[in-house]
């Protein structure tokens, strides 16, 4: 992604992304998805859904302000992960990978484009860990460039950009031939990408320059897809997976329509123009108790507007962010049981109204907390609970959250 983007995307967060039930919480939330996907049946070429929660619930690791051990920074975070028993991770794959998993680590020299990125030690390391999905925050690069589609996209952009996935979706039929992993490479939150190019004018139109960001957007969208199916042909027997999926944060439904008033969004404007494996949604907007079916009635639009996909059908919907930071749930001067239990609550919440819509996956807002409330603690890795957001699953000084132990039991449920 384009630096300016990252700033951007950055800015736009003033928030980010905790959950313990009962056991008959995680009951519900579990039989909500295996009774959503018993009566599937699948379809000849089409991806079967996977059955097992721990296959379809995971959680995000990137920039987390702290860490815990003097491992590399991204296997710290795989580890624990795979310590808390979720098979999905994901994770940020950019050129800007060595400043987001700084801490403990020597990047060495720079990639020069994905596939090297991908062979680098520690992504390697990581693609070979237990992991069932890796959900990858992907963006071409060649060097220090990489593809600016807000002016539009020319033939000869779009041949790099398709070439890149191209390459990167075959590495990973080949080095990881017969291991049944699933790779998604998706963007980053398209609205926030688009940022004002999406305001309308008086008329309720796009700017001529807003309509060729929408285009453009489209347009590199479409040339990922084109890389990622051209290998897929190329590959019909690997045993992997490797999906593209386009991601939108906004969605204008009633209950949250004053948000986004005056602006054209990428579920109306961009999804259409494509024909992607998996959409995936980036929900904030309900980050807070009594809040959480919204999420419904966005994927429930969104499904409306996705086109279907020969790799998964109609079932193509994914809930790329979801969560609420422990601060908003905090009474008291410091993070205690009260708050991390309020926590919890909302986002189960969350999890089991997103699982009843369906959704192939469902990815939990951080493992390690990524917004500090103390800007000067910055790079100091070492961090009080109470410098931080809290969106997290272990906290700065290693204890673990509600949501840490409710995921941990609803991952350890059977098929």
């Amino acid at each position: 992604m384009k630096e300016r983007e990252e700033r951007e995307g950055k800015k736009a967060r003033g928030r980010k992304r905790g959950i313990i039930a009962s056991l008959g919480a995680v009951g519900i939330a579990a039989a909500a998805l295996l009774g959503f996907f018993a009566h599937q049946r699948s379809l000849y070429g089409m991806v079967k859904p996977k059955q097992a929660l721990c296959e379809r619930v995971g959680v995000t690791h990137a920039d987390g302000k702290y860490h815990l051990t003097q491992e590399p920074f991204l296997l710290e975070g795989a580890k624990a992960l795979e310590e808390l028993g979720t098979k999905v991770i994901k994770l940020w794959f950019t050129r800007s990978a060595r400043e987001l998993y700084s801490f403990a680590s020597d990047w060495g020299e720079d990639p020069a484009n994905l596939v090297e990125l991908a062979q680098s030690p520690y992504y390697d390391e990581v693609f070979r860990m237990p992991f069932s999905t890796y959900i990858l925050e992907a963006y071409e690069f060649e060097g220090k460039t990489e593809t600016c589609w807000t002016d539009g996209l020319t033939p000869e952009e779009s041949r790099t950009v398709e070439q890149q996935f191209y390459d990167l979706a075959c590495y990973f039929y080949e080095a990881f031939s017969g291991t049944g992993k699933t790779f998604v490479l998706q963007n980053w939150e398209g609205d926030n990408a688009l940022g004002s190019y999406a305001l309308q004018q008086e008329d309720g139109q796009l700017s001529p320059e807003g309509q060729t960001a929408f285009d453009g957007m489209a347009a590199w969208i479409n040339a990922r897809q084109a890389g990622v199916t051209r290998a897929r042909k190329e590959h019909p027997d690997a045993g992997v997976v490797v999906a593209n999926a386009f991601e939108v944060n906004m969605i204008d439904v009633l209950r949250d329509r004053e948000n986004y008033e005056g602006r054209v969004l990428a579920v109306d404007a961009v999804v259409p123009q494509t024909r992607c494996d998996l959409y995936s949604l980036s929900c904030w907007g309900t980050k807070e108790t009594g809040l959480e079916t919204v999420i419904a009635d966005k994927l429930q639009y969104y499904q409306e507007k996705a086109p279907s996909s020969e790799l998964f059908g109609s079932q193509n919907l994914m809930l790329g962010e979801f969560g609420s930071p422990e601060m908003l749930h905090k009474t008291k001067t410091v993070y205690d049981d009260e708050s991390s239990e309020k926590q919890k609550e909302c986002v189960r919440l969350q999890l089991e109204c997103a699982l009843k819509e369906g959704v192939r996956y469902a990815v939990y807002w951080e493992l390690y907390c990524n917004e500090l409330r103390v800007p000067s603690k910055e790079g100091s890795g070492e961090l009080r609970n109470e410098d931080c957001s809290g969106y997290w699953l272990i906290r700065p000084d290693g204890s673990r959250t509600a949501a840490y132990a409710y995921l941990q039991e609803l991952l350890a449920q059977p098929q």
